[in-house]
């Protein structure tokens, strides 16, 4: 059921991508014109209108091929699915969207190391010329500054600079947004000052630190927190690790089908910072869903190894 959208979608992003191109919308439209830099031409949005959206996307379908793939029923298409994910998602310029799926690529190659060595015991020569050409590619993307720099940098239409000339990087932003968000969390005697005010307070008033016209929180613990007080901020830390050590305690009793599950726990973590507003995002609930649905399917036994 995953196949025929999620490609579509990475080719829309590859046509993307070849092109330096978006689709029209008006979202597009407004945020190519008024902040260049923070859209970036040459990253792909699909039909989200924002790369950052489009990462949360990857994210969960990078999840639900990860699973497929580490039961090892047919790991060659959720293998070939999953390399065009990453491939895209880089472009996507989505620091948050990329440490989202780190961890578990690097899970990978412990969970197929007995078919890697057997492969390689055979095929040394193949082995070799694939390491040989993956330190070429990182040699090549080093010098000319990465994907999305130098030979590899957009050439695109429109201003080259924001309009506002105080706009800094997307770091800096949300850092600003961070201490900001505390500030307004101890104003509040860490009660919170109401939903969805946040950005109107960032927008009406002047804070310690600036945020060059941004007004969302860009961070899921910074809205929550800032807005629903330190009760509610603390529920939510509390199921976190609650969900954390369940699933835990599931891989520890043998489930293996719940490593998928774990790592989509801690990849919730950037996930919730991905995107400028978190509570108003259809992804990244949909990313909390399929993380639930995935966990509490399974039954958990009460003796110390899965039957």
């Amino acid at each position: 059921f995953i196949y025929w959208p999620l490609g579509f979608m990475l080719t829309l992003a590859l046509f993307e991508i070849t092109t330096k191109s978006h689709l029209p919308s008006p979202y597009a439209t407004e945020i190519l014109i008024t902040d260049p830099i923070h859209f970036v031409r040459l990253s792909p949005s699909g039909t989200f209108g924002n790369p950052n959206h489009m990462a949360i996307f990857l994210a969960l379908c990078f999840y639900i091929l990860f699973a497929e793939l580490i039961s090892k029923k047919e790991p060659l298409k959720p293998m070939l699915f999953i390399t065009l994910i990453v491939f895209v998602l880089w472009f996507t310029l989505s620091r948050f969207g990329l440490m989202a799926i780190i961890l578990p690529l690097f899970f990978l190659p412990y969970w197929y190391y007995p078919e890697i060595r057997s492969s390689f015991s055979k095929n040394r020569n193949r082995w070799g010329g694939i390491l040989f050409l993956f330190l070429g590619i990182v040699l090549i993307v080093s010098i000319h500054g990465g994907f999305t720099g130098g030979i590899f940098a957009a050439e695109g239409e429109g201003p080259e600079i924001p309009i506002d000339p105080l706009a800094k990087s997307s770091r800096t932003v949300r850092l600003n947004m961070l201490k900001n968000g505390w500030d307004v969390f101890q104003k509040s005697n860490f009660l919170g000052v109401g939903p969805g005010q946040f950005s109107e307070l960032m927008r009406t008033q002047s804070q310690a630190y600036p945020t060059f016209g941004f007004t969302d929180a860009h961070s899921g613990a910074v809205e929550i927190a800032s807005q629903y007080g330190i009760v509610i901020f603390l529920l939510w830390a509390l199921w976190g690790g609650w969900i954390f050590v369940y699933t835990l305690r599931a891989v520890r009793k043998g489930i293996t089908d719940l490593v998928p599950a774990l790592f989509m726990i801690l990849a919730f973590i950037p996930i919730s910072a991905a995107n400028s507003s978190f509570i108003a995002s259809p992804l990244t609930w949909a990313f909390l869903g399929v993380l639930n649905t995935v966990v509490f399917s399974f039954n958990i036994p009460k003796g110390s190894h899965a039957k």
